[in-house]
């Protein structure tokens, strides 16, 4: 009798972590089909961005000297201390001249495209400010962050 009882209950706790386990395997997928979803709906331009940290965290992925950035840009050092001074674009760290790696590319985007400098900063902008739209939809889990 005493054995039946505790096979009942091993298996009746074995039975409820398989059905645990199975549970959170559906949940995850779920996650992954929202995530699919949202990146298909997005528009070319949002799914070449990089994903970054949400706006509350100001440090971003990857940073570049004053020199590095000045290079993709192809200008002096100058020329870039002078744009930020001017247009405030690309923004630099406080302490030391070290530009956001993804507001330079986008800068260098605008450039290559034959914009002027005025241009090419509002066009890096506007597209700092999709990718920011776009990472905080995508990280936005108040809702539990599953699809139903």
């Amino acid at each position: 009798m005493r054995f039946e009882v505790i096979l009942s209950v091993v298996m009746g706790a074995w039975t409820a972590l398989v059905l645990l386990v199975v549970a959170l395997c559906a949940a995850a997928k779920r996650s992954d089909e929202a995530m699919d979803t949202a990146l298909a709906s997005a528009t070319p331009a949002e799914r070449e961005t990089e994903v970054t940290r949400p706006p509350s965290s100001e440090r971003p992925l990857r940073t570049l000297s004053l020199a590095s950035a000045a290079a993709l840009l192809d200008v002096n050092p100058e020329t870039l201390l002078a744009w930020e001074a001017r247009y405030g674009f690309p923004t630099s760290s406080p302490s030391e001249p070290r530009y956001n790696q993804s507001e330079v590319l986008a800068l260098r985007d605008g450039l290559d495209e034959g914009l002027s400098i005025a241009s090419a900063v509002s066009h890096a902008r506007e597209c700092k400010r999709r990718r920011r739209a776009v990472t905080i939809e995508v990280l936005d889990h108040r809702d539990g962050g599953l699809a139903s």
